[in-house]
């Protein structure tokens, strides 16, 4: 996770936390503050603030920010998915970048890159199986290639 979530520490003798944090009532006080899904495109102001209560090791506390980090992230499963993804990526103009998986949930990394480059690019993710996602890649590589001879 390295990277990935940011830490923070306030003195809470040297005063008031700042007001987005809200009220400390006892310390050590651990909270989570990420960026809300609904934020318009313009801003990025909305944060959600949620109170850690697990225990102060290290392995909770990263499940933790990991379950809470925001997913910008659009999962493709199929040709209908993959034209979705493309119209998604071209009605904004926005560069578009897949990610095959393995894996049954999305990485933290992977969920760090969708949060740091939201708005700059358009990041799919296909999981599975090898075959499905071969099949999927021939979808996505007959699409391109259609999509090239169009744009001539």
């Amino acid at each position: 996770m390295k990277n990935s979530v940011k830490i923070a520490y306030w003195d809470t003798t040297a005063g008031n936390p700042p007001r987005i944090i809200g009220q400390i009532r006892g310390t050590p006080t651990i909270k989570f503050l990420y960026p809300s899904a609904k934020n318009k495109r313009t801003s990025n102001k909305k944060k959600i603030i949620s109170d850690y209560q697990g225990a102060r090791e290290w392995k909770p506390m990263m499940e933790f920010a990991d379950m809470k980090m925001p997913n910008f992230i659009q999962k493709i499963s199929g040709e209908k998915s993959v034209e979705e993804f493309k119209a998604k990526a071209d009605k904004y103009a926005l560069p578009k970048v897949l990610i095959f998986s393995k894996q049954t949930t999305t990485s933290h990394i992977v969920k760090a890159l969708s949060t740091v480059f939201r708005r700059r690019a358009f990041i799919g993710e296909v999981r599975g199986s090898k075959k499905q996602q071969s099949s999927d890649r021939k979808v996505w590589d007959h699409r391109i290639s259609q999509s090239c001879v169009s744009q001539r």
